[in-house]
């Protein structure tokens, strides 16, 4: 059985519409304004982008919905239409033969001399067998009659009603066609209105995330150059050791390259394997662990940093058995390392957190 066209398609077009427009029309203060410093209105206002895309993306469902059930229907009804024609095609076939075979049985009828003339023919039979041969044949002729006029009647019939069908599958067609078609512009609308406020939320997203980025690393910046102007540390400072300025140099030869734990150089690195491969191309062997590379150099408070001078890093600051993490001072406040799995050779500003000392590799103790 065909199904219902749902009643209120018209309704439900309107409502994806509407969500459409109301997307692509979303308040200056969400769409276009510039990005405030707030950090809570930067993130409320992102999460207000991302709802209204949620928004959209429930109705375009919906309308997919909407149009796959319809066009289900319009594959039901062509089914039909097609099952109708076949057997409509069958019907005047049938029809045309029975015509064909009452034609014939009139004209032999008639060259018999017609029904008259067929009852007058057993009056003139001569014995009682020619007599009941006569009458079957007679009977015969007219029953086939009788059968064939009411069997061309009932295919006319059928065939009137197939037609009728026909006719009510073809406007059933034609307007789910016109349906699917209406859906299928309005999902393609929506589509599009998805995607551009896709991209507006993120480009809005990506500089709301640089804005918090920048703002982060500022921050970070200025505490540690409080930090650092704290201890006295301005200025470009003259390497401590003789080995300080090449070890810097040698380090900052390959920034960029992948930290790989366990590794020297000269293509990956960890924190320590890049201070040990940075004082051997200075011509001075460290250890290889971060705590023994601190330790087989010369304490120094980090008011004394020079270039080339190690700061170890531990979990707790009064355990030297929790020291993870080595680093070396390249001046100005700034420093070279390894970080971790998925980071490369970089500079950052000295950190103080987590500072368990510095020490100057390749100098005896004042």
């Amino acid at each position: 059985m065909i199904r219902r066209p749902p009643r209120r398609l018209g309704v439900a077009v309107a409502l994806t519409g509407a969500v459409a427009i109301a997307v692509c029309t979303l308040p200056a203060t969400v769409a276009s304004a510039a990005p405030g410093t707030d950090l809570t209105s930067a993130r409320t206002q992102a999460a207000h982008l991302r709802d209204r895309l949620d928004l959209l993306s429930a109705q375009q469902d919906r309308a997919a919905e909407h149009l796959a059930h319809t066009q289900d229907l319009l594959a039901e009804a062509a089914l039909r239409s097609t099952l109708a024609e076949q057997r409509l095609t069958g019907l005047d076939a049938g029809r045309d033969t029975l015509t064909d075979d009452a034609a014939a049985r009139v004209r032999e009828a008639y060259r018999l001399g017609g029904p008259l003339g067929m009852y007058g023919s057993l009056l003139s039979a001569e014995t009682p067998g020619e007599v009941a041969a006569r009458y079957a044949t007679l009977d015969a002729v007219l029953s086939l009659d009788v059968v064939t006029v009411a069997a061309a009647d009932l295919a006319v019939s059928q065939a009137a009603a197939l037609h009728a069908e026909l006719d009510r599958l073809a406007q059933r067609r034609a307007f789910l066609v016109g349906q699917a078609r209406l859906l299928d512009d309005e999902l393609r609308a929506l589509e599009e209105s998805t995607q551009t406020a896709l991209r507006r939320s993120n480009a809005r997203v990506r500089l709301i995330a640089s804005r918090l980025a920048d703002q982060r690393e500022r921050a970070a910046a200025a505490a540690a150059a409080a930090d650092l102007a704290a201890f006295g540390l301005t200025g470009n400072e003259a390497p401590g050791s003789p080995y300080g300025a090449a070890a810097v140099s040698a380090a900052l030869s390959v920034l960029g390259a992948p930290y790989v734990w366990g590794d020297e150089g000269p293509d990956t690195f960890d924190c320590s394997g890049l201070v040990l491969w940075s004082y051997q191309r200075a011509g001075l062997v460290l250890p290889r662990l971060a705590n023994e590379q601190y330790f087989a150099s010369t304490p120094i408070p980090v008011s004394d940093l020079r270039p080339g001078d190690l700061l170890v890093y531990a979990y707790d600051t009064s355990d030297r058995s929790t020291i993870h993490h080595i680093t070396m001072y390249i001046g100005n406040g700034q420093m070279v390392h390894a970080p971790h799995t998925g980071d490369v050779v970089r500079v950052v500003p000295v950190y103080l957190t987590g500072l368990y000392g510095a020490a100057r590799p390749g100098v005896r103790p004042r």
